[in-house]
């Protein structure tokens, strides 16, 4: 009777959660695909702000007037204080919301005439704290890289995908599950052991990159590791880097400093801090709280 007593109250916590799930699954998007939306295979990664306005609500609004463009395989930064509407930008990018004036385009064309689907699976996002599965690493790591996880999939694949974000090293030395079987040429790398907490997993073949934060609450060392790895990753695809940092900003081709939702200055490292403006001022506080000197650039 005890045990009957102690189930039926874990049927009663498990019912409440499964009518919550089903109130989830039963919420209509209100972003989906345009009757004459397009199929995408893959873009060419240009991107184009056109006059873009936006406002979680009507009374206020995000971002006002934005106007940029990204080339392909081009590496941009946004910096800028909090609230200033940088990770937005890139919500609107992925069609969380659509812009309230404006428009986006994708090599040319409104991504609002982009299947929904297609669209998203152009960009690998990477946030501050990514969510792994509670599977092995290996899987992770192929899930990331094609979006799938099977038994077909290309371990040589998976390999230079960990080689190419610097894990190799400390997934090789990870301790291996001696409780269940290895997939056949995992077992001597280790890479069957489970994972768990955060961690950053990227889609490889993305021709997009957004990056929010990448190196926030790393020491120096470590992030000079995370940034190495990072600029192999993004070899030859469009970027976007989210910044508070703005010495993770300096390899960018191009600077956009937002602020209270519109582009103040853009330009090179060297650009802004030749044109003494908010960029230079934000710089010249974080290299003096980190006890670094300050570089002087002079206008050519």
């Amino acid at each position: 009777m005890q045990d009957l007593a102690k189930y039926t109250a874990r049927i009663a916590k498990a019912a409440a959660s499964g009518e919550r799930v089903l109130e989830v699954f039963d919420v209509q998007p209100d972003i989906v695909d345009a009757p004459d939306a397009r199929p995408l295979t893959r873009a060419a990664g240009e991107l184009r702000f056109e006059n873009v306005s936006f406002g979680y609500t009507a009374d206020h609004p995000v971002l006002r007037g934005v106007d940029f463009t990204v080339r392909p395989g081009e590496r941009v930064a946004l910096v800028g204080a909090s609230g200033g509407g940088k990770s937005t930008l890139t919500q609107l990018l992925l069609r969380f919301y659509d812009p309230s004036a404006g428009r986006i385009l994708l090599d040319g064309e409104d991504i609002r005439h982009i299947r929904l689907a297609d669209l998203r699976r152009q960009f690998s996002y990477v946030l501050q704290e990514s969510v792994l599965f509670a599977v092995s690493a290996r899987d992770n790591i192929a899930f990331g890289a094609t979006g799938e996880v099977d038994d077909g999939i290309d371990e040589d694949a998976v390999r230079r995908a960990a080689a190419l974000a610097d894990a190799d090293g400390f997934l090789a030395a990870a301790p291996r599950l001696r409780d269940r079987p290895q997939r056949a040429g995992i077992e001597p790398f280790g890479w069957a052991t489970p994972t768990r907490g955060c961690g950053a997993c990227r889609r490889a073949h993305a021709p997009i990159v957004i990056l929010d934060e990448p190196t926030t609450g790393l020491d120096q060392e470590s992030a000079q590791t995370v940034h190495a790895a990072l600029d192999r990753l993004t070899e030859g695809r469009t970027s976007l880097i989210i910044t508070h940092d703005l010495r993770a900003a300096e390899s960018a081709d191009r600077i956009y400093f937002v602020e209270a939702g519109e582009i103040r200055e853009s330009g090179t490292h060297h650009q802004l801090l030749a044109q003494n403006g908010r960029y230079a001022a934000l710089y010249a506080i974080q290299s003096a709280a980190t006890g670094e000197e300050e570089p002087v650039y002079v206008d050519a």
